[in-house]
């Protein structure tokens, strides 16, 4: 064996777990979150084999990640780039048919701009509200003047993102389950997404039209008693020496482990 240590990545684990998290979604499609090199599993590979799965909803970081999704997938799938617009890449939106995630005033003027004389977005785009996450995301106050500027051409989905969907038991999750669905009031008929991994576990009220599980695809997470997620990766690397360790031997930087009998 090579000293060298192994990332072993498991494809057919990250499609099952996809399906897992799909088989417990009671409204709307399931997605997929790749950002980060598909959380350091290999993006090409990755979002090949959840293609391959069924998924067709796809979140990046970065248009460069979108780039790469989109080359790899052809034209079907729709990419969200989740960092939102800079105003210097209209050009790889528009041939890439990429997704913006509007976070913030500025992103959406950016936007705007590309869309004289009625030349609209090839796919759309999405407005990602901030409801309590406080990370990223647009003010909710800015939502009616928002509904106003966009209907020429309206958001394909309105998103927001849970903080504390890893607990059932936080107020949080329905504070901000309650403040999307206002928000959906103020865009009417536009697709609603709450739930990142954990908010699927939390039921069907927070599914929605799409939900977006990112860590889970990889093993992460704590799901419900009886369903199994599977490693996306495991680590290897071979034991370099054992050592046989005699009563009263001390162990390691500062001597701070002593043996009490031989080990």
């Amino acid at each position: 064996m090579s000293l060298r240590p192994r990332a072993r990545i498991h494809l057919a684990n990250i499609a099952s777990n996809w399906r897992t998290l799909r088989a417990a979604q009671i409204n709307g499609v399931t997605g997929a979150v790749v950002k980060a090199d598909a959380y350091g599993h290999g993006l090409p590979e990755v979002v090949e084999a959840l293609h391959e799965a069924g998924c067709d909803h796809f979140f990046v970081a970065h248009v460069y990640e979108a780039e790469i999704t989109r080359a790899k997938l052809g034209s079907h799938p729709n990419i969200y780039v989740l960092n939102g617009p800079s105003p210097d890449e209209e050009a790889v939106y528009r041939e890439n048919a990429l997704i913006p995630v509007i976070n913030s005033g500025f992103q959406y003027r950016t936007m705007a701009e590309w869309l004289v004389d009625g030349i609209k977005m090839p796919r759309g785009f999405a407005l990602h509200f901030d409801t309590g996450m406080n990370r990223l995301g647009l003010p909710v106050s800015d939502a009616a003047e928002l509904a106003s500027a966009t209907e020429d051409q309206a958001p394909i989905l309105l998103m927001t993102h849970l903080a504390c969907a890893e607990d059932d038991t936080s107020a949080m999750n329905e504070l901000q389950e309650d403040a999307l669905k206002r928000l959906g009031e103020v865009f009417p008929g536009v697709p609603l997404s709450v739930s990142n991994s954990g908010g699927v576990w939390l039921g069907p009220s927070y599914h929605h039209a799409l939900t977006r599980p990112g860590i889970a695809l990889y093993g992460g997470g704590s799901p419900p008693d009886g369903l199994i997620l599977r490693p996306g990766m495991t680590l290897e690397a071979p034991i370099l020496q054992v050592r046989q360790v005699q009563a009263g031997e001390t162990v390691g930087y500062g001597a701070t482990w002593r043996a009490s009998g031989p080990t």
